[in-house]
């Protein structure tokens, strides 16, 4: 097996002392036992603190540094390594959705960029929050994650500017559902009025029913709809079904 220590750096002094003697003799005693038994796993210990540091400063013992310091690996926090994001956030969404019993909603390219200019202080913890908060609040019906950017810790002023440049209200690109793209058909009429949310949602439904040649049963299977929820849609864009049918 493995013992994984998490903060190793915040360990107190009287405990450090413990901890080096148990990796020493690969020795412990169980709780309530007086009999010693032997620990033949590994061990792998994590910390967010410099522990050269946190030796000079007389927090950390440094025998006990050398005994752990066999195979470092710097893991870089989330804000150095922001080209990681789009894959990072796509699988935590699949193990959330995994988590609640739901459809996996899509990620809006606008939503990526605007996380991409955040600085996350709070590194994966608080961009797993972010999209199982999200997750929570987007309806189960929905084919777009309903990411509330307002609810990322505050930025430092370098941050800023971009914050602004991507909470204002934009329509977002629309990935594909396939490589021929949207026809022009299907652009919205002059008096049909969509919000930010509801324009990618209509034109990935316009795309799914002409790839499908209008057969709704077999596009909302390619949406992740059920029949009544994309008929609901249908019946709020009627205009959708007579374009598909042409």
């Amino acid at each position: 097996g493995t013992l994984f220590l998490d903060e190793v750096g915040e360990i107190p002094l009287p405990q450090q002392a413990k901890l080096l003697r148990f990796l020493e003799n690969r020795e412990y005693r169980p709780l309530g036992s007086t009999d010693s038994r032997k620990f033949t796993g590994r061990v792998v210990a994590a910390t967010n603190r410099s522990l050269r540091e946190e030796v000079k400063s007389g927090r950390l013992r440094e025998d006990l540094m050398f005994r752990l310091d066999v195979l470092s690996v710097r893991l870089p926090p989330l804000r150095e390594r922001l080209g990681d994001l789009s894959s990072l956030a796509e699988s935590l969404l699949g193990q959330l959705a995994l988590k609640y019993g739901r459809r996996k909603p899509l990620l809006q390219q606008a939503d990526l960029q605007a996380l991409q200019q955040h600085h996350f202080p709070g590194n994966v913890r608080e961009l797993r929050n972010l999209l199982e908060r999200s997750l929570l609040k987007t309806s189960p019906e929905s084919a777009w994650l309903n990411i509330d950017l307002g609810w990322l810790t505050p930025a430092g002023p370098e941050d800023l500017p971009a914050l602004r440049e991507f909470a204002s209200p934009v329509a977002p690109s629309i990935p594909s559902v396939s490589p021929t793209g949207i026809d022009s058909k299907f652009v919205p009429p002059a008096d049909r009025q969509l919000s930010p949310l509801e324009a990618p949602e209509y034109q990935l439904i316009a795309q799914a029913l002409r790839e499908e040649r209008g057969g709704i049963r077999r596009a909302a299977a390619r949406l992740g709809l059920t029949h009544q929820a994309l008929l609901r849609r249908l019946q709020k864009w009627p205009e959708l079904r007579k374009a598909a049918a042409e």
